[in-house]
Formats: structure tokens, sequence, C-alpha cells
């Protein structure tokens, strides 16, 4: 009797090819579900903000020595919502005057937000403050107005805007206007 090639059908081997591909997809799935529940996907607390500073530093914005070292965690405090929150002018002169936050806004603009040279807009709803490093006169040709802008997470933002525009805003008496030139610092009390 002559020896004949041992041959094996392909649908013989269709179960061990399912369920080498069962195990492969649970393996996956289960490596999925670890690494959310770690934070490492999703948007979960310190991964969420390691995320941002990171997307904020690359699109150009100069992040400050506190979005590369995080600041040390503090138990949540219970803010008042942006609606009932208010908007502190501190003039270059110590003045200080006081605003309905959702009303603050800068150059006529809808959105109530700093838009950064560098092309990053940054809502005040996300400050705890601004402070005007530099600006030029709002009257001259072109001015700036160099910031350093914490957000309200702790991290640093340094930045530039165009400072030939007012800040304004309302409130019981009716509407504020400024210039950067004329301001030190906002900060926003929630």
């Amino acid at each position: 009797m002559p020896d004949t090639p041992h041959t094996t059908s392909w649908w013989q081997t269709l179960p061990g090819v399912l369920t080498a591909l069962a195990g492969f997809v649970t393996a996956v799935s289960g490596l999925i579900a670890l690494l959310y529940q770690n934070g490492v996907l999703g948007h979960k607390g310190d991964a969420a903000a390691a995320t941002q500073a990171s997307a904020s530093a690359s699109v150009g914005v100069s992040v400050g020595a506190s979005a590369s070292v995080p600041p040390a965690p503090t138990p949540p405090q219970a803010q008042k919502p942006w609606s009932e929150a208010t908007a502190v002018v501190v003039g270059r002169d110590g003045s200080q005057t006081r605003l309905r936050a959702e009303s603050f806004s800068n150059c006529i603009s809808v959105g109530h937000d700093l838009t950064l040279t560098s092309g990053q807009t940054v809502l005040f709803e996300r400050m705890a403050r601004f402070e005007v490093q530099r600006a030029d006169d709002h009257t001259s040709p072109s001015p700036k107005a160099r910031l350093q802008i914490t957000l309200l997470d702790g991290t640093t933002v340094l930045g530039t805007v165009e400072a030939n525009c007012d800040l304004f805003g309302y409130n019981d008496l009716g509407r504020f206007t400024t210039y950067f030139d004329q301001v030190r610092l906002v900060r926003f009390e929630r």
C-alpha cells in the first residue's frame, strides 16, 4: 500500500482558529478595562489634567513650572456655579471693582474668554485669575499685553493678547470698562 500524504482540511482547524480568536479578544478587552480603571484611558482625575497640560503645551502655549510639577492634591471645595461667580478687577492704582463673572468680556466678544496670540483661547470660567505682567498703552499702534493665567487646577499659562480692546462687565451700578494697561489682575471668586 503506497504512502499517501496526510492532508487535513481547513475545516478541521476552524474550531482551533475560533478558540484562539476568542482568547485574544478576551485578553484585549480585559487589558482595556484594566487601563480604563487605572485612569490610563478615559477621563479620570489626574489623567485628564495631564492630557490638558500636554495639549496646551503642544499648541504653543508656554506652560509654567506648575504644569510640569502637578500641584499637591487639595480636598474638593464647594464652588458656586459660574452664574453666581464674581470677577474682581484690581486696577494698577489698587482700586477694586466687582462684576458678575458671567458678564465679563474682552473686546466686544460673544465669548467670555481671552484669545492668546498663539491661537489658544482660554475661557474665563476655567480661570482662577489672570495677572497683567506688562501692557502697552491701549492707544498705541498694535498694543500687546503679557499675561500669566492661573487655571482652576493650578496650572499656569503664559501668553500675550492684543491690548487695543477693552475689558468690560456689569454689576448692580451698570457697565464697567477698563483696558489691560490699567489692570494689575482679575480674579474670579466662586
